[in-house]
């Protein structure tokens, strides 16, 4: 279905650093930092996939309206990440917590065979972790 997901940080190092550590819980790992004209990017990938799915991007040329202003209240941009399991999921949840992200929802079956977790990076984006269960 999608190929791919770029979103717009404030702070790409910052970024990198929470991403780092909370998308290793689901087996994805930077795999790409390039720099063109216009922006600073890093790309992540699973080992099991052929290409970068999740870029992060810093744009070259500052403006206040780059990141859109989200809160948990406010419906926006939703990313679901794959887990193979659910305690991918719960680990997932705790790094994002320890690294900076805000807890948006607990660890949880939200309906029959979908086991997920919500938070909100540092950044304002909703992002989930999620498995699919029997």
């Amino acid at each position: 279905m999608t190929d791919h997901v770029s979103i717009p940080v404030t702070d790409l190092k910052k970024s990198c650093e929470f991403y780092d550590k909370s998308l290793a819980c689901l087996g994805y790992s930077r795999v790409a930092d390039v720099e063109t004209d216009d922006v600073f990017a890093s790309g992540y990938m699973r080992k099991d996939k052929p290409a970068v799915e999740f870029w992060l991007f810093k744009s070259k040329t500052p403006s206040d309206k780059s990141i859109p202003q989200q809160s948990a209240s406010v419906q926006g941009l939703h990313i679901g990440f794959g887990s193979s399991n659910k305690e991918g999921v719960h680990e997932w949840h705790k790094t994002c917590v320890e690294c900076g992200g805000t807890d948006n929802g607990g660890p949880g079956l939200r309906y029959p065979g979908h086991y997920s977790a919500y938070i909100i990076d540092p950044d304002g984006w909703h992002m989930e972790a999620c498995c699919h269960t029997d």
